[in-house]
Protein backbone atom coordinates (compact mmCIF):
# COMPACT_ATOMS: atom_id res chain seq x y z
CA UNK A 1 0.00 0.00 0.00
CA UNK A 2 2.71 2.32 1.01
CA UNK A 3 4.24 1.96 -2.90
CA UNK A 4 0.79 2.25 -4.44
CA UNK A 5 0.35 5.20 -2.85
CA UNK A 6 3.29 6.73 -3.71
CA UNK A 7 2.75 5.80 -7.61
CA UNK A 8 -0.71 7.23 -6.85
CA UNK A 9 0.94 10.97 -5.89
CA UNK A 10 3.13 10.59 -9.24
CA UNK A 11 -0.04 9.00 -11.29
CA UNK A 12 -2.64 10.40 -9.29
CA UNK A 13 -4.91 9.95 -12.97
CA UNK A 14 -3.58 6.67 -13.82
CA UNK A 15 -7.04 4.32 -13.68
CA UNK A 16 -3.93 0.90 -13.78
CA UNK A 17 -2.78 2.17 -10.34
CA UNK A 18 -6.25 2.74 -8.34
CA UNK A 19 -7.48 -0.84 -10.09
CA UNK A 20 -4.29 -2.12 -7.88
CA UNK A 21 -4.58 -0.48 -5.09
CA UNK A 22 -8.14 -1.32 -4.61
CA UNK A 23 -7.25 -5.15 -5.12
CA UNK A 24 -4.83 -4.32 -1.82
CA UNK A 25 -8.04 -2.47 -0.43
CA UNK A 26 -10.28 -5.81 -0.96
CA UNK A 27 -7.43 -8.00 0.57
CA UNK A 28 -7.54 -5.94 4.02
CA UNK A 29 -10.80 -5.94 4.23
CA UNK A 30 -11.65 -2.14 3.28
CA UNK A 31 -14.46 -2.27 1.04
CA UNK A 32 -15.58 0.94 1.08
CA UNK A 33 -12.46 2.29 0.42
CA UNK A 34 -11.68 -0.30 -2.28
CA UNK A 35 -15.26 0.69 -3.86
CA UNK A 36 -14.67 4.80 -4.11
CA UNK A 37 -11.09 3.51 -5.43
CA UNK A 38 -12.88 1.75 -8.57
CA UNK A 39 -15.38 4.08 -8.67
CA UNK A 40 -12.67 7.08 -9.44
CA UNK A 41 -10.83 4.62 -11.65
CA UNK A 42 -14.40 3.54 -13.56
CA UNK A 43 -14.62 7.83 -14.23
CA UNK A 44 -10.86 7.61 -15.34
CA UNK A 45 -11.64 5.07 -17.91
CA UNK A 46 -14.89 4.34 -18.68
CA UNK A 47 -14.66 1.47 -21.33
CA UNK A 48 -12.23 -0.60 -19.01
CA UNK A 49 -14.67 -3.67 -18.33
CA UNK A 50 -12.23 -4.86 -15.74
CA UNK A 51 -12.85 -1.69 -13.66
CA UNK A 52 -16.71 -2.53 -13.90
CA UNK A 53 -16.00 -6.25 -12.85
CA UNK A 54 -14.22 -5.67 -10.06
CA UNK A 55 -16.38 -2.81 -8.82
CA UNK A 56 -19.32 -5.53 -8.86
CA UNK A 57 -17.63 -7.85 -7.11
CA UNK A 58 -16.40 -4.73 -4.24
CA UNK A 59 -20.37 -4.13 -4.35
CA UNK A 60 -21.29 -7.48 -3.65
CA UNK A 61 -18.92 -7.62 -0.25
CA UNK A 62 -20.76 -4.51 0.90
CA UNK A 63 -23.48 -6.53 0.13
CA UNK A 64 -24.74 -3.35 -2.00
CA UNK A 65 -26.71 -5.75 -4.42
CA UNK A 66 -28.05 -3.26 -7.02
CA UNK A 67 -25.09 -1.76 -7.19
CA UNK A 68 -23.19 -4.89 -7.79
CA UNK A 69 -25.64 -5.65 -10.80
CA UNK A 70 -25.56 -2.68 -12.18
CA UNK A 71 -21.37 -2.40 -12.07
CA UNK A 72 -21.70 -5.60 -13.46
CA UNK A 73 -24.24 -4.94 -16.60
CA UNK A 74 -21.89 -2.10 -17.25
CA UNK A 75 -18.94 -4.75 -17.60
CA UNK A 76 -21.01 -7.00 -19.82
CA UNK A 77 -21.89 -4.22 -21.88
CA UNK A 78 -18.72 -3.33 -22.77
CA UNK A 79 -17.31 -7.17 -23.07
CA UNK A 80 -20.65 -9.44 -23.76
CA UNK A 81 -18.09 -12.22 -24.18
CA UNK A 82 -16.48 -12.34 -21.51
CA UNK A 83 -17.54 -14.95 -18.42
CA UNK A 84 -16.64 -13.13 -14.97
CA UNK A 85 -19.52 -9.99 -15.30
CA UNK A 86 -22.35 -12.76 -16.02
CA UNK A 87 -20.94 -14.59 -12.69
CA UNK A 88 -20.81 -11.26 -10.86
CA UNK A 89 -24.75 -10.84 -12.17
CA UNK A 90 -25.35 -14.04 -11.18
CA UNK A 91 -23.86 -14.23 -7.48
CA UNK A 92 -25.55 -10.34 -6.96
CA UNK A 93 -28.69 -12.28 -7.28
CA UNK A 94 -27.98 -15.31 -5.76
CA UNK A 95 -26.91 -14.15 -2.34
CA UNK A 96 -29.54 -11.61 -2.36
CA UNK A 97 -32.50 -13.18 -3.51
CA UNK A 98 -31.26 -17.14 -3.37
CA UNK A 99 -32.25 -19.14 -6.52
CA UNK A 100 -34.22 -16.89 -8.25
CA UNK A 101 -34.70 -16.54 -12.52
CA UNK A 102 -32.30 -13.41 -12.70
CA UNK A 103 -29.47 -15.56 -10.96
CA UNK A 104 -30.22 -18.84 -13.21
CA UNK A 105 -30.29 -16.55 -16.42
CA UNK A 106 -26.71 -15.00 -15.70
CA UNK A 107 -24.87 -18.46 -14.94
CA UNK A 108 -26.45 -19.59 -17.65
CA UNK A 109 -24.90 -16.74 -19.84
CA UNK A 110 -21.44 -18.23 -19.03
CA UNK A 111 -19.45 -21.02 -20.73
CA UNK A 112 -20.70 -24.14 -19.78
CA UNK A 113 -17.22 -25.36 -19.75
CA UNK A 114 -16.00 -23.11 -17.41
CA UNK A 115 -15.22 -24.43 -13.73
CA UNK A 116 -16.80 -21.49 -11.92
CA UNK A 117 -20.49 -22.57 -13.72
CA UNK A 118 -20.45 -25.83 -12.17
CA UNK A 119 -20.24 -24.41 -8.81
CA UNK A 120 -22.68 -21.52 -9.70
CA UNK A 121 -25.06 -24.17 -11.19
CA UNK A 122 -24.52 -26.90 -8.48
CA UNK A 123 -25.22 -24.15 -6.20
CA UNK A 124 -28.50 -23.24 -7.70
CA UNK A 125 -29.35 -26.89 -7.92
CA UNK A 126 -29.33 -27.49 -4.39
CA UNK A 127 -31.05 -24.05 -2.79
CA UNK A 128 -33.95 -24.98 -5.36
CA UNK A 129 -34.08 -28.54 -3.87
CA UNK A 130 -33.10 -30.25 -7.83
CA UNK A 131 -31.14 -32.71 -6.20
CA UNK A 132 -31.45 -34.78 -9.50
CA UNK A 133 -29.63 -31.98 -11.07
CA UNK A 134 -27.08 -31.35 -8.81
CA UNK A 135 -26.03 -35.15 -8.72
CA UNK A 136 -26.18 -35.48 -12.64
CA UNK A 137 -23.66 -32.24 -12.57
CA UNK A 138 -21.42 -33.83 -9.63
CA UNK A 139 -21.14 -37.09 -12.28
CA UNK A 140 -20.11 -35.21 -14.65
CA UNK A 141 -16.81 -33.09 -13.65
CA UNK A 142 -13.39 -33.03 -15.29
CA UNK A 143 -11.52 -36.53 -13.29
CA UNK A 144 -14.20 -36.43 -10.43
CA UNK A 145 -12.70 -33.59 -9.22
CA UNK A 146 -13.86 -29.32 -8.89
CA UNK A 147 -10.58 -27.55 -8.36
CA UNK A 148 -10.37 -23.72 -8.33
CA UNK A 149 -8.89 -21.07 -6.53
CA UNK A 150 -11.61 -21.43 -3.59
CA UNK A 151 -12.09 -24.87 -3.29
CA UNK A 152 -10.95 -27.78 -3.98
CA UNK A 153 -13.98 -30.89 -3.42
CA UNK A 154 -13.80 -34.29 -4.81
CA UNK A 155 -16.99 -35.65 -6.30
CA UNK A 156 -17.45 -38.25 -3.43
CA UNK A 157 -17.63 -35.31 -0.84
CA UNK A 158 -20.44 -33.81 -3.32
CA UNK A 159 -22.49 -36.93 -3.31
CA UNK A 160 -21.84 -37.27 0.48
CA UNK A 161 -23.34 -33.76 1.30
CA UNK A 162 -26.22 -34.67 -0.96
CA UNK A 163 -27.02 -38.17 0.24
CA UNK A 164 -26.99 -37.19 3.70
CA UNK A 165 -29.29 -34.33 2.79
CA UNK A 166 -31.68 -37.17 1.36
CA UNK A 167 -31.42 -38.75 4.93
CA UNK A 168 -29.45 -41.90 2.95
CA UNK A 169 -26.82 -41.39 6.31
CA UNK A 170 -25.29 -44.93 4.95
CA UNK A 171 -23.82 -44.45 1.52
CA UNK A 172 -23.44 -40.48 2.53
CA UNK A 173 -20.70 -42.09 5.28
CA UNK A 174 -19.57 -44.52 2.35
CA UNK A 175 -19.07 -41.13 0.60
CA UNK A 176 -17.53 -39.29 3.33
CA UNK A 177 -15.10 -42.36 3.30
CA UNK A 178 -13.69 -42.64 -0.39
CA UNK A 179 -13.87 -38.33 -0.29
CA UNK A 180 -10.63 -38.87 3.28
CA UNK A 181 -8.64 -41.86 1.21
CA UNK A 182 -8.73 -39.20 -1.81
CA UNK A 183 -7.96 -36.10 -0.18
CA UNK A 184 -5.11 -38.18 2.10
CA UNK A 185 -3.48 -39.18 -1.55
CA UNK A 186 -3.53 -36.13 -2.67
CA UNK A 187 -2.70 -33.73 0.56
CA UNK A 188 1.25 -34.67 0.73
CA UNK A 189 1.45 -33.05 -2.29
CA UNK A 190 -0.50 -29.84 -1.49
CA UNK A 191 1.22 -29.35 2.45
CA UNK A 192 0.69 -25.76 2.47
CA UNK A 193 -3.10 -25.57 0.87
CA UNK A 194 -5.77 -24.75 2.87
CA UNK A 195 -8.15 -25.66 0.02
CA UNK A 196 -7.13 -29.46 0.41
CA UNK A 197 -6.96 -29.00 4.63
CA UNK A 198 -10.50 -27.80 4.36
CA UNK A 199 -11.87 -30.39 2.45
CA UNK A 200 -10.05 -33.45 4.38
CA UNK A 201 -11.47 -31.57 7.65
CA UNK A 202 -15.04 -31.77 6.06
CA UNK A 203 -14.68 -35.34 4.98
CA UNK A 204 -12.86 -36.61 7.85
CA UNK A 205 -16.12 -34.83 9.72
CA UNK A 206 -18.75 -36.66 7.61
CA UNK A 207 -16.66 -40.09 8.29
CA UNK A 208 -16.95 -39.50 11.82
CA UNK A 209 -13.38 -38.67 13.00
CA UNK A 210 -13.71 -35.85 15.10
CA UNK A 211 -10.25 -35.12 16.28
CA UNK A 212 -8.49 -35.21 13.19
CA UNK A 213 -11.37 -33.37 11.13
CA UNK A 214 -11.05 -30.53 13.71
CA UNK A 215 -6.88 -30.29 13.39
CA UNK A 216 -7.44 -30.37 9.34
CA UNK A 217 -10.26 -27.66 9.53
CA UNK A 218 -7.85 -25.23 12.00
CA UNK A 219 -4.99 -25.67 10.07
CA UNK A 220 -6.68 -24.65 6.85
CA UNK A 221 -7.68 -21.52 8.75
CA UNK A 222 -3.94 -21.01 9.52
CA UNK A 223 -2.53 -21.75 6.76
CA UNK A 224 -5.06 -18.67 4.98
CA UNK A 225 -5.72 -16.99 7.79
CA UNK A 226 -8.93 -14.41 7.79
CA UNK A 227 -6.33 -11.62 9.03
CA UNK A 228 -4.49 -11.57 6.26
CA UNK A 229 -6.40 -12.01 3.23
CA UNK A 230 -10.05 -11.17 3.85
CA UNK A 231 -10.61 -12.09 0.04
CA UNK A 232 -10.00 -15.72 0.52
CA UNK A 233 -9.35 -15.97 4.21
CA UNK A 234 -13.15 -16.28 4.50
CA UNK A 235 -13.70 -19.59 2.75
CA UNK A 236 -11.78 -21.43 5.42
CA UNK A 237 -13.57 -20.32 8.18
CA UNK A 238 -16.92 -21.12 6.58
CA UNK A 239 -15.69 -24.53 5.54
CA UNK A 240 -15.17 -24.83 9.10
CA UNK A 241 -18.72 -24.11 10.25
CA UNK A 242 -19.69 -27.25 8.15
CA UNK A 243 -17.18 -29.29 9.63
CA UNK A 244 -18.46 -28.30 13.38
CA UNK A 245 -21.74 -28.36 12.04
CA UNK A 246 -21.19 -32.47 10.11
CA UNK A 247 -19.58 -33.65 14.22
CA UNK A 248 -22.36 -32.03 16.41
CA UNK A 249 -20.23 -29.11 17.30
CA UNK A 250 -23.25 -26.60 17.52
CA UNK A 251 -22.29 -24.32 19.29
CA UNK A 252 -18.57 -23.34 17.65
CA UNK A 253 -20.84 -24.07 13.93
CA UNK A 254 -22.97 -20.82 15.35
CA UNK A 255 -20.19 -18.67 16.60
CA UNK A 256 -18.44 -19.57 13.02
CA UNK A 257 -21.36 -18.10 10.79
CA UNK A 258 -21.86 -15.50 13.08
CA UNK A 259 -18.57 -14.58 12.19
CA UNK A 260 -19.09 -15.06 8.54
CA UNK A 261 -22.67 -13.23 8.28
CA UNK A 262 -21.00 -10.18 10.02
CA UNK A 263 -18.29 -9.32 8.21
CA UNK A 264 -18.13 -8.63 4.29
CA UNK A 265 -18.47 -11.17 2.09
CA UNK A 266 -20.75 -13.40 -0.30
CA UNK A 267 -21.87 -15.43 2.08
CA UNK A 268 -25.71 -14.20 3.62
CA UNK A 269 -28.84 -15.35 5.13
CA UNK A 270 -29.75 -16.58 1.36
CA UNK A 271 -26.60 -18.99 0.89
CA UNK A 272 -26.79 -20.17 4.48
CA UNK A 273 -30.68 -21.22 3.84
CA UNK A 274 -29.53 -23.49 0.36
CA UNK A 275 -26.92 -24.99 2.32
CA UNK A 276 -27.61 -28.28 2.91
CA UNK A 277 -24.69 -29.20 4.71
CA UNK A 278 -26.76 -27.03 8.08
CA UNK A 279 -29.46 -29.26 7.88
CA UNK A 280 -28.31 -30.47 11.19
CA UNK A 281 -28.38 -26.55 12.64
CA UNK A 282 -31.69 -25.23 11.39
CA UNK A 283 -34.22 -26.63 14.52
CA UNK A 284 -32.40 -25.49 17.01
CA UNK A 285 -33.33 -21.82 17.83
CA UNK A 286 -30.51 -20.12 17.50
CA UNK A 287 -30.79 -20.93 13.78
CA UNK A 288 -33.96 -18.55 13.06
CA UNK A 289 -31.99 -15.86 15.83
CA UNK A 290 -29.22 -15.79 13.51
CA UNK A 291 -31.68 -15.61 10.34
CA UNK A 292 -33.02 -12.49 11.89
CA UNK A 293 -29.82 -11.08 13.20
CA UNK A 294 -28.09 -10.93 9.75
CA UNK A 295 -31.30 -10.78 7.63
CA UNK A 296 -30.29 -8.15 4.92
CA UNK A 297 -31.78 -4.62 5.35
CA UNK A 298 -33.42 -3.22 2.06
CA UNK A 299 -31.86 0.25 1.06
CA UNK A 300 -34.45 2.79 -0.01
CA UNK A 301 -34.00 3.75 -3.66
Amino acid sequence: MEHWSIAEKGLPNNAEVLIARSSVLMIEGRIEECITTLEKAALLSPKDARVFSDLSWAFIWAHRFPEAIAAADRAIMLTPDQDWPYLYRGISYFTWKGPCPEARAAFNSVDHSYPWYFWTMYTMNVAEGNLDSAFARVAALPDGWDIRKTEVTPAALFEAFLYQHKGDHALARKKYEEAVVLLEKELPAHPDNARYHSALGMALAGAGQKERAIEMGLKATELLPYAKDVGYGICPIYDLAVTYTLIGEFDKAFAQLDFNLGHPGYFTVARLEGDVRFDALRNDPRYAALLKKHALVEKPA
